[in-house]
């Protein structure tokens, strides 16, 4: 953070794209994690009391776990089908936001930003540098935002029938974020072919 006059100051303008697109990113995945807990209480059945005994607090990767296990009871392949699709860029997703908050992230000049774990890696070899841009975090949130209306339409099925075909293809588009490999720069090539 910089600072002008002893205040901190805002980032450089080279930088705000980088946190528009983060701070979007974010509000998304916190209305997903919000969402997760109002369908698992639709859902599972249970009285909100007893609901919220299970999943009050607890973290997205738990509350997607119950949800797939009260859809799997319900034994409807195709909804089984859709919540393993969601859980699984859920997953994905959830990755890049660990890695974001947790390892921080270095803009670079050319708009591009490096996440990586080299100050906190239990060793030299194990660092990985993501190499990201804005698109990523925008297909991310977008992702994320067809995710939520996803779940919302599972929680009310009967809704569906009344989107427009739009939204319906937006909706059925292969998923836009790609988990990105990172780099790793020190590990040592393997002798042996995996």
């Amino acid at each position: 953070m910089a600072f002008v006059d002893g205040k901190p100051a805002d980032p450089g303008p080279e930088q705000a794209p980088f946190f528009i697109h983060f701070g979007h990113f974010m509000w998304q995945y916190s209305n997903l994690e919000r969402l997760c807990h109002w369908v698992f209480h639709g859902l599972s059945g249970l009285e909100e009391e007893v609901a919220r005994a299970l999943i009050g607090g607890e973290q997205l990767s738990k509350i997607t776990k119950l949800l797939n296990s009260v859809v799997r009871a319900k034994g409807d392949k195709a909804r089984i089908d859709e919540m393993q699709d969601l859980i699984a860029q859920i997953d994905v997703i959830s990755k890049l936001r660990h890695d974001l908050i947790h390892r921080g992230a270095e803009t670079r000049v050319d708009g591009t930003f490096n996440v990586s774990n080299e100050s906190i890696a239990k060793s030299r070899e194990s660092t990985e540098i993501l190499r990201l841009n804005i698109d990523h975090l925008k297909n991310a949130a977008a992702d994320l935002e067809c995710i939520s209306f996803r779940l919302a339409l599972f929680h009310f099925p009967e809704a569906a029938k009344k989107i427009s075909q739009a939204w319906q293809d937006i909706l059925a588009a292969p998923w836009r974020y790609k988990r990105v490999e990172p780099d790793r720069p020190y590990q040592q090539p393997r002798n042996t072919p995996r």
